[in-house]
């Protein structure tokens, strides 16, 4: 397109694995291809370099050495290379907004999904490397043009935290993948199919098992459901943590759980559209995207009573006491009833 602007969106390291920030690089940049205006998107990722770690290792200490090395030397080395061939740059993740300050102050939006890199700059004691790391990063975020955010829950708490003034703050709620809301081909049906088995009904929490995520809120409501539903599974996208593991076995649900590998996104809505139920039992979230996914599969949603979660989800959703597995149970058992009686 003859003088159409250059935008560079700053993504994440493939490597890192995190594929909520790979989807938001991802539509953000097919977003702005296709749209009326003159823009020209391309993604920009440079290859992480592995120092003290070999592929495919993406965890442990020689990995989150690799990590602090390329996020914070190699990154912007090869980003100020990048600054000459591009108008505008979006940097697609909070937790790497100290790109921003390899990048012209002007152009350069940051998407701030949560405020969890933040935390530390407001608790007492925490290692001082934390410190540190969240202090640079929040250098980077203030020097942006642009915050945005995808909820205003989110951007009222980042206005109030003083870290970006009011004024630079925007609201954009992530759109849902179009592959969630059409129905999946039968190659993703026959993949969902192998890795779900047989048996239903079928809870699903899609999500890491980081703290906020509330995983030990999710086991325990999980075993009240299947007191009245035995043949109930819980789907999960990852790996338990020995800790949530060792809950999974004392409440005896250890062999009802379903723990998923890496999926494409055509079989995540495969799986979705196998589901009863999805349940997130989050502490804190900044937008919540596993939820829009599901309603556009047309698979209910049991969320905690969250500012965030309540204006992504309105009234297509059900939201249960933060922290109660009661609360939690009660409203599954509730949706698993109205299934069975109204399928």
């Amino acid at each position: 397109m003859s003088g159409a602007l250059s935008i560079g969106v700053v993504s994440d390291y493939l490597e890192e694995g995190w594929p909520s920030m790979d989807l938001a690089a991802e539509l953000i940049a097919s977003a702005a291809n296709a749209g009326a205006g003159p823009f020209r998107a391309e993604l920009l990722r440079p290859p992480m370099r592995r120092l003290l770690s070999r592929p495919p290792v993406s965890g442990g200490f020689a990995f989150n050495g690799d990590r602090a090395l390329n996020r914070f030397l190699f990154y912007p080395r090869w980003l100020r290379t990048e600054a000459r061939r591009h108008d505008l740059f979006h940097v697609v993740d909070h937790s790497y907004a100290h790109l921003a300050l390899a990048l012209p102050a002007g152009g350069t939006a940051v998407t701030c999904h949560d405020l969890d890199s933040f935390r530390v700059l407001w608790s007492e004691g925490g290692p001082a490397i934390h410190r540190h790391i969240a202090k640079r990063i929040a250098a980077g975020l203030r020097r942006a043009a642009v915050v945005i955010c995808p909820s205003r829950a989110t951007r009222d708490e980042l206005a109030n935290s003083g870290l970006v003034p009011a004024a630079r703050i925007r609201v954009t709620p992530n759109p849902v993948h179009p592959c969630f809301e059409s129905e999946p081909g039968p190659e993703a049906r026959d993949e969902a199919a192998r890795l779900l088995g047989g048996g239903e009904p079928l809870v699903l929490h899609a999500g890491s098992n980081i703290a906020r995520k509330r995983i030990d809120v999710l086991l325990a409501a999980f075993a009240l459901v299947r007191c009245r539903w035995p043949g109930a599974r819980l789907v999960r996208t990852g790996s338990l943590t020995p800790a949530q593991r060792n809950q999974a076995v004392a409440l005896g649900v250890a062999g009802a759980l379903v723990e998923l590998p890496p999926v494409g996104r055509e079989t995540l809505a495969a799986i979705y559209s196998r589901a009863a139920l999805t349940v997130l039992p989050s502490d804190r979230e900044g937008f919540g995207w596993p939820m829009v996914e599901s309603l556009a599969r047309g698979v209910p949603v049991v969320a905690t009573d969250l500012a965030v979660f309540r204006e992504t989800g309105a009234d297509s959703a059900v939201y249960a006491c933060a922290g109660d597995p009661a609360s939690f149970a009660r409203l599954m058992e509730r949706l698993l009833d109205e299934r069975r009686a109204r399928p």
